[in-house]
């Protein structure tokens, strides 16, 4: 059985609906994504203060 690896990104900047700040960070999972077998996991980091909604 082949061991899948977890790929952790933590950022700051990272797309969402209302904001395309860190499109190149997605863009770069993507193609992590294609060529190889990691799990991947992501953590925004955000301001206390942000409007942004939780996941």
């Amino acid at each position: 059985m082949k061991e899948i690896k977890t790929y952790l990104v933590i950022t700051p900047f990272f797309p969402s609906s209302s904001n395309h700040k860190g499109i190149y960070i997605y863009d770069q999972l993507n193609q992590i994504r294609k060529k190889k077998n990691f799990k991947i996991k992501i953590v925004k980091l955000v301001s206390i203060f942000s409007r942004e909604k939780k996941l």
